[in-house]
């Protein structure tokens, strides 16, 4: 997901690709080329040939979601976050116990945090091969309450 401004900055679009009110860029359908700075910028959505395949957020169409790329821009300097399907070598979870399913055959997933809508906020923890057992999420979750003053407790 990223601004149309980052899509113009990391992307070769494809003027024949909007039509009126209609973007095909806003659904992921289409691929772009990649320019040279995407790779070195955000590699994890340049594919092996080169392109990326792009859902291009408009403050009109979804002003929540371009309000975050926005805060993400100026926190990280990318307006550009990974938007793919959640799955591991199986279908795509769509429930809490195919998510931890997921979490489990992972590589380098850390955690999954699942929202309830009594409001309650759950985070699995990978325990993983790696010994980490979700470290760096700990430590990301630490950084997070210190700089908000928020608390959430993690648990194995």
């Amino acid at each position: 997901m990223m601004t149309l401004e980052a899509a113009r900055q990391f992307f070769e679009l494809s003027d024949g690709a909007s039509d009126a009110d209609y973007n095909a860029y806003n659904y992921m359908v289409l691929t772009a080329h990649a320019k040279p700075e995407a790779r070195a910028r955000i590699p994890s959505v340049v594919h092996a040939d080169g392109t990326g395949r792009l859902q291009i957020v408009r403050e009109n169409t979804d002003p929540l979601v371009h309000g975050y790329l926005k805060a993400l821009g100026r926190r990280i300097g990318v307006e550009v976050a990974v938007n793919t399907s959640f799955n591991v070598a199986g279908p795509i979870a769509q429930t809490p116990v195919q998510a931890l399913d997921t979490l489990r055959r992972s590589k380098g997933l850390d955690a999954v945090l699942m929202f309830s809508h009594e409001g309650p906020v759950f985070a699995a923890l990978h325990g993983g091969t790696d010994k980490s057992g979700g470290a760096r999420f700990r430590k990301w979750l630490a950084a997070w309450q210190t700089e908000t003053g928020e608390t959430l407790e993690a648990k194995p």
